[in-house]
């Protein structure tokens, strides 16, 4: 909409050579939003601005067509996520809207994690690699596990090192998050809990996934407990993290059983100190 002004003017020219002028459409400016709440001009400082920017943070291509399209015009429908071939069907000039359109990538990640979720496993497998090389090697050696509680999890493919980066680079955390008052779970619980399920866990051969849920879920029943009681500190313990891509046995699944016992064995000398 910035060149309705100068819009006269290639009508004149249009006119002075003969042509039959074409119809012009005019579109909303696209617009980002500033630290302070305020909106200007589209710019770098917003974030990236390019079609091959984005694409290299992990945006899919159709996600990314997706919001674009959606920028100043209107489906008039609820629905948001359209494919190439459906924005194209139902395209039209009368849902062009007037005002000016905000950029939002917090919008544009949500769309993308829709995407991202929809995606074929050998896919996602394929466009995920080149955001794993730089991993440690026991995670990518056990990628195929791993990519399942990332493909489900994660906003961008840029995300997953973030996301995963608590498996390599442990540090002491505050004990509290060991609390949690939705489980009853306290410090002494935590600690105590913890001092139970050791000898048991450090006895297991067959270290996967199933074997350690499995043993967990036995635990919880043999100390007449909710589940969530008791994995709740040793995922703390193992991951430093109130949040973290699957639970208890997940996680320890891909640490392997020397490195979890020894974050739980440190966990335990902490509480005790």
């Amino acid at each position: 909409k910035e060149y309705i002004s100068s819009t006269p003017k290639y009508q004149l020219l249009y006119e002075a050579f003969g042509w039959k002028s074409p119809k012009f459409v005019h579109l909303s400016t696209i617009m980002g939003k500033n630290a302070d709440g305020s909106v200007s001009k589209l710019s770098k400082r917003h974030g990236s601005v390019s079609f091959s920017q984005l694409l290299s943070e992990g945006f899919l291509v159709d996600a990314v067509l997706n919001y674009i399209a959606l920028l100043g015009w209107s489906p008039k429908q609820e629905r948001e996520i359209f494919s190439l071939d459906e924005l194209i069907e139902i395209f039209n000039i009368e849902g062009l809207v007037k005002t000016d359109a905000i950029f939002d990538y917090k919008k544009l990640e949500w769309m993308n994690s829709e995407y991202i979720k929809k995606l074929d496993r050998d896919e996602f497998l394929k466009l995920s690699q080149p955001y794993i090389t730089d991993l440690p090697d026991f995670i990518k050696q056990k990628w195929d596990f791993v990519s399942n509680l990332m493909q489900s999890r994660i906003a961008k493919l840029s995300d997953i090192k973030g996301m995963l980066e608590f498996l390599w680079k442990y540090e002491d955390f505050g004990l509290e998050l060991l609390e949690n008052k939705k489980n009853k779970v306290t410090i002494d619980d935590a600690l105590m809990c913890l001092k139970t399920v050791l000898p048991a866990l450090k006895t297991i051969q067959n270290w996967n996934c199933s074997t350690l849920n499995e043993t967990l879920e036995n635990f919880a029943q043999q100390m007449n407990v909710k589940l969530g009681y008791l994995m709740w500190p040793i995922r703390i313990a193992v991951s430093g993290q109130t949040v973290t891509p699957g639970g208890s046995g997940e996680v320890m699944y891909i640490l392997g059983k020397d490195e979890s016992i020894r974050r739980i064995e440190k966990t335990i000398s902490r509480l005790q100190k």
